[in-house]
C-alpha cells in the first residue's frame, strides 16, 4: 500500500508542472488566528506552507519535500517528519487544517473529511495570477494572511522584461516541453520572450522530437535537467548528438526542474535565468 501511494504522489508532480483546468479551488473559512498544527500532503503544498506558515505550526511534509530534484525548499523540509499522503499517517497527528492538491490521493482526502478534519485542496499552478491565489488561500487557511500578503506585493514588484523576438524551447527528458497554460510558458513570457511550444500548439504539456527541435531553429533551448537523478534513456535525448553536433550548443542552458515544477516565487530565479542567458549570448 505504502509503495503505490508512495509511486502514485511522485508521478503527480508532473501533473503539477502541467496542470489540467476545470476545478474549483476547496473553500475554507478565513481564521484570524494562526492554527497550530498543520500536514501538508502534496509537494506543492509542502512549499507553500514552508513559504507562509510558522515553523512550529508545521507537524509534517510529504516526503517529496526533501526531494533536492523536485523541491525547491529542500533545506527547510528536512527540519520536519515526512508523511507519504496515507490517511494512517495522518489521523494520529490529529491536524487543525491538512494541505492537500487537486491530485492528492483521493481515498485521504475524502477519509479525512469524513472524519471531520478541516483540508484545504488547491490546484495546480498554472501562471503568476495562480501563485498568488494559493498563497493567499494558504494564508487565508493557516491564519497567516497577513505575512501571505507581503509575500504577494513583493511578487508583484518583480521586474517585466519588454518583449524581444527571441524564440526558446523548454526541453525535458523524452523530449518533454510546455506550452500555454503552464508554469514553464509563464516564466519564458515573462522574461520577455516567444515559447516555442505555444507558438506551435502544444498545451500545458506535450512532446515535440528531435526533428522538430531542429526545425524551430531556437534562439535559446532550456534543458530541463535533474541534478541528482538516475540516468535513464530518457534523459540521453537530451545529450543526443544532433543537438551536440550542430550549432545550438551555443544556444543552451541547463536549468533545473524544481523552479518550474510548483507555482511558488522561484518562477521568478527561472525567469531571471532564462533572460540572463539570451543577453549574455547578445553581449557576445
Amino acid at each position: 500500500m505504502k509503495l503505490f501511494t508512495q509511486i502514485g504522489l511522485a508521478s503527480l508532480v508532473s501533473l503539477a508542472a502541467f496542470p489540467m483546468t476545470g476545478w474549483a479551488q476547496t473553500a475554507i473559512p478565513s481564521r484570524a488566528t494562526e492554527v497550530r498544527r498543520v500536514v501538508s500532503i502534496n509537494l506543492c503544498t509542502d512549499q507553500l506552507l514552508l513559504l507562509v506558515g510558522k515553523p512550529d505550526q508545521i507537524i509534517s511534509l510529504s516526503f517529496l519535500a526533501q526531494n533536492a530534484d523536485i523541491s525547491v525548499m529542500v533545506d527547510k523540509a528536512r527540519n520536519y517528519p515526512v508523511n507519504h499522503g496515507l490517511a494512517e499517517e495522518i489521523l494520529p497527528l490529529q491536524p487543525d487544517m491538512v494541505l492537500a492538491g487537486r491530485y492528492t490521493s483521493r481515498y485521504t482526502v475524502a477519509l479525512l473529511k469524513e472524519q471531520g478534519f478541516n483540508i484545504l485542496v488547491l490546484d495546480p499552478a498554472r501562471g503568476v495570477q495562480d501563485i498568488i491565489a494559493n498563497l493567499r488561500a494558504v494564508g487565508k487557511a493557516i491564519g497567516r494572511s497577513g505575512f501571505a500578503e507581503k509575500l504577494i506585493r513583493k511578487i508583484r514588484t518583480e521586474k517585466n522584461y519588454p518583449q524581444a523576438p527571441e524564440r526558446v524551447i523548454l526541453y525535458g527528458a523524452s523530449g518533454s516541453t510546455a506550452g500555454y497554460p503552464s508554469l514553464g510558458d509563464a516564466a519564458v513570457s515573462k522574461a520577455g520572450y516567444v515559447n516555442i511550444a505555444t507558438e506551435l500548439g502544444i498545451g500545458s504539456w506535450g512532446y515535440l522530437g528531435i526533428e522538430g527541435l531542429l526545425r524551430s531553429n531556437p534562439d535559446l533551448i532550456v534543458f530541463q535537467r535533474s541534478g541528482k537523478s538516475i540516468p535513464s534513456m530518457a534523459r540521453q535525448l537530451l545529450d543526443h548528438p544532433a543537438l551536440t553536433n550542430s550549432n545550438l550548443p551555443s544556444r543552451r542552458m541547463d536549468l533545473g526542474k524544481s523552479e518550474l515544477i510548483c507555482g511558488t516565487p522561484a518562477l521568478f530565479s527561472a525567469v531571471r535565468a532564462i533572460r540572463n542567458r539570451l543577453v549574455k549570448e547578445q553581449l557576445q
